[in-house]
């Protein structure tokens, strides 16, 4: 069951969102997105012009890394409705795999589903982060989830490939990124928790030129800092492969006649923010499907006040916003000006504060439709005491079990595309 809309990533606001999908709408939104796999290079992928459109495939004819075609019916149109291998509404996006003869003669066993942003939305070349809400598919039996990022002008990158094999773990388990940029690599880790049993929030940061920063529900996972882009977009794809028997060794491997599934990947939200912080004035909410006509911002904050304030830290809260036709989905908090951190509640605490220091503080309030407030009265706070650092404990939870790399070399070698 899809689990709502995310709220921002840490460091970033609701301001600083570029697009949103909830797939709320009852057909896929094709002003975002495109129900095939394709890029800028070479426009839709179709298996070297093999596949017909609205088709396509993985341009790696003769190829068994992967069995499956890319089917778009419903959402693509024309008269075949029998694979209903993309399918959404009421909040979520489904892609399912079930076995298929429609192109047994070009070697395909499945058909299955993807979707692409190219052409349409785009991580800018300024850098930012995006996050997808997404259930992974059981990949026990060669289900191959994939959410990765395409440029003509960056190497790809892989945030998340299911069904790796991994020692003696759950192949479900397993969260694989990949960076293919030059000295890139391939990092396998066995997250101990069953990533297809429910929803997970999987979440990328480019910073151009300097770092590739993979997280698993806000916890970072994995860091690349060498041969980073210092000017790439990069399209968004979602798509679920499954694995053919040149995979096998090192991916769980399709059997369409004893597993014929069917295998099902979903997604609940995906994000893209800007890593640049545009001013609140000029920001002008993206209705997202869940909107509908609701135009109206919550009430602006009121209240603002320091209840607790030490050498380090500074406590704040304030009176709660309402919104006459939804509910208040969260707050913003700004400092000085500059943007400081969400909360869904009204308080927040700043320790990130320096002793004998003077700020100030404004709240704003948004709703799920990212109709957003003026910003509150300002709030003066100066801090006091020792400018000696106060002693403390962060409880850090335990990192992955394992991890394994692969080189970024090796892995082109064996997958033999992308």
């Amino acid at each position: 069951m899809a689990t709502g809309l995310l709220a921002p990533p840490a460091g970033y606001s609701a301001s600083q969102l570029i697009f949103e999908d909830g797939f709320d709408s009852a057909t896929l939104d094709t002003s975002k997105w495109n129900p095939w796999l394709g890029e800028d290079q070479y426009g839709r992928w179709s298996d070297q012009s093999l596949l017909p459109s609205p088709y396509s495939g993985m341009n790696m004819n003769g190829s068994t890394f992967q069995t499956m075609y890319y089917d778009p019916y419903p959402y693509g149109g024309g008269s075949d409705t029998t694979g209903d291998h993309l399918t959404g509404g009421g909040g979520t996006l489904s892609m399912t795999a079930t076995p298929s003869s429609y192109f047994g003669g070009l070697g395909y066993s499945w058909g299955s589903a993807a979707v692409s942003s190219y052409g349409k939305a785009y991580l800018p070349a300024s850098g930012g982060y995006v996050q997808w809400q997404a259930k992974m598919p059981d990949s026990s039996h060669g289900a191959w989830g994939g959410i990765w990022l395409l440029s003509p002008g960056g190497a790809e990158f892989d945030v998340q490939e299911s069904g790796y094999l991994h020692g003696s773990s759950n192949p479900n388990n397993v969260l694989a990124s990949n960076w293919h940029g030059s000295g890139g690599n391939q990092v396998i880790q066995d997250t101990g928790t069953d990533l297809s049993a429910g929803y997970h929030t999987y979440g990328v940061e480019y910073r151009p030129g300097q770092s590739w920063t993979v997280f698993l529900d806000g916890k970072e996972m994995a860091q690349w800092t060498s041969g980073v882009p210092t000017n790439a977009a990069y399209e968004l794809v979602m798509d679920l492969e499954m694995a053919g028997p040149q995979a096998a060794g090192w991916h769980t491997v399709a059997d369409p006649t004893n597993d014929p599934g069917p295998y099902q990947f979903d997604f609940s939200d995906v994000q893209v923010y800007s890593l640049s912080s545009s001013p609140v004035a000029s920001y002008t909410p993206t209705p997202t499907p869940t909107s509908g006509t609701d135009t109206t911002p919550p009430t602006v904050p009121t209240g603002l006040a320091a209840v607790g304030v030490s050498p380090h830290e500074v406590d704040l809260a304030w009176s709660p916003s309402s919104d006459p036709d939804s509910s208040v989905y969260g707050y913003d908090v700004y400092r000085d000006g500059n943007y400081l951190g969400f909360t869904p509640n009204p308080n927040y605490q700043d320790g990130t504060v320096s002793p004998q220091g003077s700020y100030n503080y404004q709240v704003l309030a948004y709703d799920p439709s990212r109709n957003v407030s003026a910003l509150s009265a300002p709030l003066g706070v100066s801090t006091s005491g020792s400018s000696t650092p106060v002693s403390t404990t962060t409880s850090v939870s335990s990192g992955p079990v394992d991890t394994t790399t692969m080189s970024s070399a090796d892995l082109l070698a064996a997958l033999g595309f992308h």
